[in-house]
């Protein structure tokens, strides 16, 4: 069923409803008419129910989004083509991802603050990955940080299979929308040529990186066999003292500990590869699988690792000047490191710089990762 009415003066509205779901929205005739869109409010009343004060806003529309409709073949096509957008409810009230507030998320990620975004940046990055539902975020407006999982309409109710192709009128169709300018990748030229032009780096899809995670895995790796350390130190073992439960005790911090520096080994050429694969589109001097692969080589490793590491920030700091849309990003300290490859032949000096040399890596990561990308393009449906 349906109940349709009009609101007075001041904008209030009654409509006469029984118990059931009710879906609330603006008519498409007026909202038309009036250069207006808003949200669809969802409403579950039993019967003797009343529902009252709904604060239903309203968003004004006075750009347009303009392109063609055609088939496979090219012939256009006639059909009703329909845009929407997503509505948030943050503070009791329902806000725009993309107008309004679009321009004021912000995101927190391992202690670092990102942003700010539109509303169809959060909504790509929780495609990508990059975005969860444990993220926090914020906005004007809210008394203190959220978890996205709060965010209504950031992620989807549930995933749904793809379809093989949008159909209008039982064919294959393509919307092309027209842009103010083609891009500079558009028209054949190569990064550095881009960069030459002040122009931006181009979109690069990366997942972000934990910096708590890598060091909790080492350190918690080191702590535990320094436990085991200590107790050797002290003769126990050697005495053959222990019983058989703390002998298994023992067994469990060796494995817990090499593990835990294993996997941070493994998780530290992850995040360096995906570091060096950020700067593909800048000329880098090496790339992600040389980076890594060739620290695993016996000597040459002591020379490599100065490319690999002192190399990467080298780089990183010449590629974030010369693009205008990298130029607000973070530098890496150079000093430190070199300070960390000359530790390769002083070992402590080597672990004490690790840390700081990681934390700039995954700091990085996450400042493309999160960096805000605006895409001229195409949209293609089928």
């Amino acid at each position: 069923g349906s109940s349709d009415g009009q609101t007075d003066g001041d904008g209030y509205f009654d409509l006469l409803m029984t118990g059931g779901t009710w879906h609330l929205k603006l008519s498409s005739e007026d909202a038309t008419q009036n250069h207006l869109v808003g949200p669809e409010l969802t409403f579950t009343l039993t019967d003797n129910q009343t529902t009252d004060n709904i604060d239903f806003g309203v968003l004004d529309a006075p750009w347009t989004i303009s392109g063609w409709v055609k088939d496979s073949t090219g012939q256009p096509v006639t059909a009703w083509v329909s845009a929407g957008f997503q509505f948030l409810l943050v503070a009791g009230r329902r806000l725009c991802l993309a107008c309004g507030m679009s321009d004021q998320w912000h995101l927190l990620q391992e202690g670092q603050q990102y942003g700010p975004y539109t509303g169809d940046q959060l909504v790509e990055f929780a495609k990508e990955g990059r975005v969860v539902r444990e993220s926090m975020l914020w906005a004007e407006g809210m008394a203190d940080w959220v978890p996205a999982s709060q965010i209504e309409g950031l992620f989807p109710p549930a995933a749904v299979a793809a379809a093989p192709g949008a159909r209008i009128a039982g064919r294959s169709a393509a919307v092309v929308g027209r842009s103010a300018s083609a891009s500079a990748y558009q028209a054949g030229l190569g990064a550095h040529q881009v960069a030459a032009l002040g122009g931006n780096y181009p979109p690069v899809g990366v997942n972000a990186a934990s910096f708590a995670l890598l060091g909790g895995l080492l350190g918690g790796g080191v702590a535990l066999l320094g436990v085991v350390g200590v107790l050797a130190a002290g003769g126990a073992i050697k005495s053959g003292s222990l019983e058989q439960a703390q002998l298994v005790l023992l067994l469990v911090l060796l494995i817990f500990g090499g593990g835990g520096i294993l996997m941070a080994v493994v998780l530290q050429a992850i995040y360096l590869a995906r570091l060096w694969s950020c700067l593909r589109y800048g000329r880098p001097r090496t790339t992600p699988g040389k980076a890594v692969g060739f620290l695993l080589l016996p000597f040459f490793n002591m020379y490599w690792i100065f490319v690999a590491f002192l190399g990467l920030a080298q780089d990183w700091n010449r590629i974030t000047r010369e693009f205008v849309d990298l130029q607000r990003l973070p530098r890496m300290s150079e000093g430190v490191f070199l300070a960390f490859c000359i530790g390769v032949f002083v070992p402590p000096l080597a672990f004490v710089m690790w840390f700081p040399v990681m934390s700039q890596i995954c700091r990085s990561i996450n400042a493309i990762a999160f960096r805000p990308v605006h895409r001229p393009g195409t949209v293609h449906f089928g």
